[in-house]
């Protein structure tokens, strides 16, 4: 089962926003944490408009309906997603850039986070020794951001932002105890808990610009402890700023291409596919990346292979734009056409062009991104 820190039962998988482990098993997270799976009005809405629902990339979502009924209306409401510049990135965070977009496109206000400060405070010296670190992280960053399609509008640098930011920041600090603290993220890594006020204050900042309105944050399932961390804060200043609790939609972990039980890291070899992976250093992950496949030739052919169990049909469902194609790959596996081999050659293919747009769109964003980053 999954868990958040602080529970008794030592067996079940726990949910940590800065751990290494991908989660194994959903099943149990709606029941522990109050996620609603996708409900199929919701599917049924978005069925022609995007793959994100049909192929379980957004598996649970909070009060999505209200966001729907928004959409519906052609009424506003504010987008809020980012992450943590403690690298360079990956496909599984394209998928969150992937979901920010889907949404954008319905409303007027986006906030696209770049953590430079969170990423410092909250990592140790050894990855991150220091700001200005954590800053050459975000103008590669935000570069990739970019040339995957976000808008420069959209994008808010934490070091760079306004002064009742930080207030409000300090403010969030207030709201919350040791005891609540330690109960959700199961540590007392003070840099941990700057981190924490950081990103809350980046969910709710917005609100308390443009007075209270209704809020949508992507972000993976491992995010939930700082997401109700966030809803917490945000019913305690109600009458303050006039806030309102942020709706959510949970995006589904690319896991690592060694290890389904692993989120996707450069630091553990041919773990992850980086969006800065030179052809040979992406020929060499997917050649050893593991699959759903038999032990042999025949049994392959004979039995089928199991492609849930494939990090090679994960890369397409997470990222071919052609459903049909995704699945012709799924059925074909299943029934025992389609082998590993072929499998992998194809997906080359597909990433080598991919990999080869996104080089030249991120090259050509490189300067801008540094002085969105380094206003200087």
């Amino acid at each position: 089962m999954i868990a958040m820190f602080g529970d008794e039962e030592e067996t079940r998988e726990k949910i940590d926003p800065w751990g290494s482990r991908a989660i194994t098993d959903y099943s149990h997270i709606y029941t522990d944490f109050s996620i609603s799976t996708i409900t199929p009005e919701a599917k049924a809405f978005f069925a022609d408009k995007t793959f994100l629902f049909e192929r379980d990339i957004i598996i649970g979502e909070r009060n999505l309906g209200e966001i729907v009924d928004l959409i519906r209306k052609k009424d506003d409401f504010a987008i809020v997603s980012g992450f943590a510049t403690s690298g360079d990135l990956h496909y599984g965070h394209k998928a969150v850039i992937d979901v920010y977009k889907f949404f954008r496109q319905y409303t007027k206000r986006g906030y696209f986070a770049i953590c430079d400060l969170d990423a410092y405070v909250s990592r140790p010296d050894a990855k991150i020794p220091s700001l200005a670190a954590s800053q050459e992280y975000a103008v590669r960053d935000v570069a990739d951001v970019l040339a995957l399609g976000v808008s420069e509008r959209d994008i808010v640098v934490q070091s760079g932002r306004d002064a009742g930011y930080y207030d409000f920041a300090f403010q969030v600090s207030k709201k919350l105890t040791l005891n609540t603290m330690k109960a959700t993220l199961g540590h007392t890594d003070l840099g941990k808990f700057s981190a924490a006020y950081l990103q809350i204050a980046d969910i709710l900042y917005p609100q308390v610009e443009n007075g209270g309105m209704p809020t949508l944050v992507p972000a993976g399932i491992d995010q939930e402890p700082l997401l109700r961390l966030t809803r917490d804060v945000a019913r305690k200043f109600k009458s303050t700023y006039d806030l309102t609790v942020p709706s959510s939609v949970y995006i589904a972990h690319l896991p690592s291409l060694q290890d389904f039980t692993d989120k996707m890291s450069k630091s553990k070899e041919n773990s992850a596919l980086m969006l800065t992976s030179s052809e040979q250093e992406m020929e060499k992950v997917v050649s050893n990346a593991i699959t759903g496949g038999r032990e042999t030739t025949e049994e392959q052919r004979k039995f089928g292979g199991n492609p849930q169990k494939c990090s090679i049909y994960d890369m397409y469902k997470f990222n071919h734009p052609d459903s049909a194609f995704v699945k012709g790959v799924c059925d074909r596996c299943v029934s025992g056409q389609l082998l590993c081999g072929e499998d992998k050659k194809v997906l080359k293919e597909f990433l080598r062009q991919d990999l080869k747009e996104h080089a030249k769109g991120r090259d050509e964003f490189l300067e801008r991104a540094r002085k969105i980053v380094i206003k200087k």
